[in-house]
C-alpha cells in the first residue's frame, strides 16, 4: 500500500510541476498583450471575479497568485520527497534486517567457510546502494518521465510541428548519449561489485592483524594491498561521478539545438512576433522542467546500470525476505540420555572423516573428549550441538530420534563455552544476559551466578559496574576474566546441558584450576556437563572419556588419577 501511496503522490506532484509551469503563459501573454483581459474568456472572468479595476493592479494579481503558486507547490513537493525517502530508507532497513535473518539461517558449514567482509557488504552496504541507486531512481525516472510527457503533450496540443522538430532532436540525441555510455556503465558496474568486498575485507584484515603486521613490520605490505585496491575502486566512483555530472552539459546541448530550430522554424513560418516571442516563452517555460527532468533520468539510468550488481546480490539470496523459522515445536527434555548412533559426517572439500559407531551421555554426567589436533573433536561437538547436520545414522534423545526442524528446540537445552569465546563491544550485562534491562528474577539469578564465580570483585571494580563497555573481544579484561564471563553466559539461562570446548587452553595453571573447580561445582547442580580437552587433570573428573582418532570415535578405557581439588 505504500508503494502504490507514493505512485499517488510522485502523480500529484508532476502535476502541480506543469500546472505551476503553465500558469507562467498568462503572465507572457498579458505582458505582449494587455486587451487579453477583454477577449480571453477565462482572463476576463478572473478580472471581473476580482473587482480590479485596471490591468496594472490585475497584472500584479496574476503575478503574484503564480508566485503564491510556485511557493505552496515546492512546500508540497518537500513533503513528498521527504515522504519518499523515509519509504525508501524503511526499504532498505527493512531488507538489513531480512539480510541478517536470513544469515542466521545458512548452513553452519557455509558461514564457516565464507569471506566475512561478503557478508558484511551484504548486509551493510548493499541494501541502501541498492534503495539509493535503483528505487529510488526508478521512482525519480517514473516521476520525472511523467513531467516530460505531460509537457511534452501540452506541446503537442498547442503546435504538432513544433513538437515533431523537437522529438526529432531530442530522441535520437538521448539514443545516443545511451550507446556511448552503455559498455562504460557495465565496467563500471563490475568494479564496484567486485573491488568493495576487497576493501572491506583487505580493511579488516589489517586492523585485525596489527599485533601479527607490526611485529613481522608488514605494515607496507598491508597499506600497498589495500591502496591498489581502494585506489581503483575511488577512481571508479570518480568515472561514476563524472557521468553524472556530465550528463547535464549533454541535456543542455540538445536542449540548446531545439531552441535553435524553433528560430529558424519561427524565422521561416510565422510572420506575427508576438506569437514567436510566445512559443519562445513557453518552449523557455517548458525547458525550466524538462531540462532538470531529462537530467535526472539520465543519472538516474546512469545509477542503474552502475549498481545492477546491487539486484544481482540480492537475487542470490534465495528468499531473501525469509526470516528465522516462525514454526513452533513440542520443547524437547532429556529424562534418560543422548546418543549418536552410527553417525558419519564428511566435509565437501576434503577426505577427512568422521565416523561414530556410539557416542552416548546420559543425563548428570561429566563426559569428556580427547585427542589430538585435527582429530574430529569439533565436528563431533558441532554435530552434538546441531550446527552441523549428520548425513548418516541417528540423533536419539531418550530413544526418540530428533529431526533437523527440531534441532532449534534441542538447542535451548545448551550453554556452550569455546576456546575462544566471543565478546561483545558492550556492557558487562549485555555479554552475559543479551540484555541491558533485568526484571527482579533475572537481576536476582544474575547476582547469583556473579557471586558463583567470583565475579562480584571485577562487578565492584568496573566504574558503572555491569553497565560498564568491557571494550572490543573483552580488550578490558583479563584472559581468565573473559572466560568467567562466557561461562556466566552459559550458565545464566540455566541451561541444563554444559559444554566446555578446550576453555583452558589460554589459561595459566592458577586460573585453570579455578575454572575447572568453578565449573565442577556447577556440575553438583544436576547438570549434563561435556569436556573437550587434552588435558588429564581435566577428563580425571569425568565420569567417562571418549576418544577421537583419525576420525573415528571410541570410548577410552584409560582413566588417570585427579589432581584437581574438589
Amino acid at each position: 500500500m505504500s508503494g502504490i501511496f507514493i505512485i499517488i503522490l510522485l502523480l500529484t506532484n508532476a502535476v502541480l510541476d506543469v500546472f505551476s509551469i503553465a500558469s507562467v503563459l498568462p503572465l507572457v501573454a498579458l505582458l505582449l498583450n494587455p486587451e487579453l483581459i477583454h477577449s480571453n474568456n477565462l482572463l476576463k472572468s478572473i478580472y471581473n471575479f476580482s473587482g480590479i479595476s485596471n490591468s496594472t493592479d490585475f497584472f500584479i494579481l496574476i503575478t503574484t497568485s503564480v508566485i503564491v503558486l510556485f511557493i505552496i507547490k515546492n512546500i508540497i513537493s518537500y513533503w513528498i520527497f521527504r515522504y519518499q525517502s523515509k519509504y525508501a530508507f524503511d526499504v532498505s532497513a527493512g531488507l538489513s534486517g531480512n539480510l541478517l535473518n536470513h544469515f542466521y539461517t545458512l548452513p553452519f558449514l557455509k558461514i564457516k567457510y565464507a569471506d566475512t567482509s561478503m557478508y558484511l557488504n551484504r548486509i551493510v552496504n548493499i541494501p541502501p546502494s541498492f534503495v539509493t541507486n535503483i528505487l529510488l531512481s526508478l521512482l525519480t525516472i517514473f516521476s520525472e518521465g511523467l513531467i516530460v510527457i505531460l509537457i511534452s503533450s501540452g506541446l503537442l496540443i498547442y503546435s504538432f510541428d513544433i513538437f515533431l522538430l523537437l522529438l526529432l532532436i531530442l530522441g535520437p540525441g538521448a539514443f545516443i548519449y545511451y550507446l556511448i555510455r552503455k559498455k562504460k556503465l557495465s565496467v563500471l558496474n563490475y568494479n564496484l561489485k567486485t573491488k568493495l568486498p576487497k576493501v572491506l575485507r583487505l580493511a579488516t584484515e589489517a586492523i585485525k592483524g596489527f599485533v601479527e603486521s607490526t611485529i613481522f613490520q608488514k605494515q607496507k605490505h598491508f597499506t600497498n594491498k589495500f591502496d591498489q585496491i581502494n585506489k581503483g575502486l575511488n577512481n571508479d566512483y570518480s568515472k561514476l561521478t563524472t557521468a553524472q555530472g556530465t550528463s547535464i552539459k549533454f541535456v543542455e546541448i540538445i536542449i540548446m539545438m531545439g531552441i535553435g530550430i524553433l528560430f529558424i522554424y519561427s524565422n521561416l513560418f510565422i510572420d506575427n512576433k508576438n506569437e514567436v516571442v510566445l512559443i519562445l516563452s513557453l518552449f523557455a517555460a517548458a525547458s525550466y522542467k524538462i531540462v532538470p527532468s531529462i537530467n535526472r533520468i539520465f543519472v538516474s539510468f546512469l545509477n542503474i546500470k552502475t549498481h545492477q550488481f546491487t539486484l544481482d546480490e540480492l537475487n542470490d539470496i534465495e528468499n531473501f525476505k525469509t526470516a528465522l523459522s516462525n514454526k513452533s515445536h513440542q520443547p524437547i527434555s532429556v529424562n534418560d540420555k543422548i546418543e549418536l548412533n552410527n553417525v558419519s559426517f564428511e566435509y565437501p572439500s576434503s577426505s577427512f572423516k568422521l565416523n561414530v559407531k556410539n557416542f552416548k551421555v546420559k543425563k548428570g554426567e561429566k563426559v569428556g573428549i580427547r585427542g589430538l589436533s585435527g582429530s574430529g573433536k569439533s565436528t563431533l561437538i558441532n554435530i552434538f550441538i546441531g550446527l552441523i547436520s549428520i548425513q548418516k545414522g541417528e540423533f536419539l534423545i531418550d530413544g526418540n530420534k530428533i529431526n533437523s526442524d527440531e534441532i532449534s528446540e534441542w538447542q535451548k537445552l545448551i550453554g556452550y563455552v569455546g576456546q575462544n569465546p566471543f565478546i561483545f563491544n558492550d556492557s558487562l550485562l549485555y555479554n552475559i544476559a543479551f540484555d541491558y534491562e533485568l526484571n527482579a528474577d533475572d537481576q536476582e539469578r544474575i547476582n547469583k551466578t556473579l557471586n558463583f564465580l567470583n565475579l562480584d570483585n571485577l562487578v565492584q571494580s568496573l566504574p558503572d559496574g555491569l553497565n560498564t563497555n568491557i571494550g572490543e573481544e573483552g580488550s578490558k579484561l583479563s584472559g581468565g576474566q573473559k572466560q568467567r564471563i562466557a561461562i556466566a553466559r552459559a550458565l545464566f539461562p540455566e541451561r541444563e546441558i554444559l559444554i566446555f570446548d578446550e576453555i583452558t587452553s589460554n589459561l595459566d595453571k592458577e586460573t585453570e584450576k579455578e575454572v575447572i573447580q568453578t565449573i565442577l561445582k556447577v556440575a553438583k547442580r544436576d547438570k549434563t556437563i561435556i569436556f573437550v580437552s587434552h588435558k588429564d587433570e581435566i577428563l580425571n573428573t569425568c565420569d567417562k572419556i571418549y576418544r577421537v582418532e583419525n576420525g573415528d570415535v571410541f570410548l577410552d578405557k584409560e582413566k588417570v588419577t585427579s589432581s584437581i581439588d574438589d
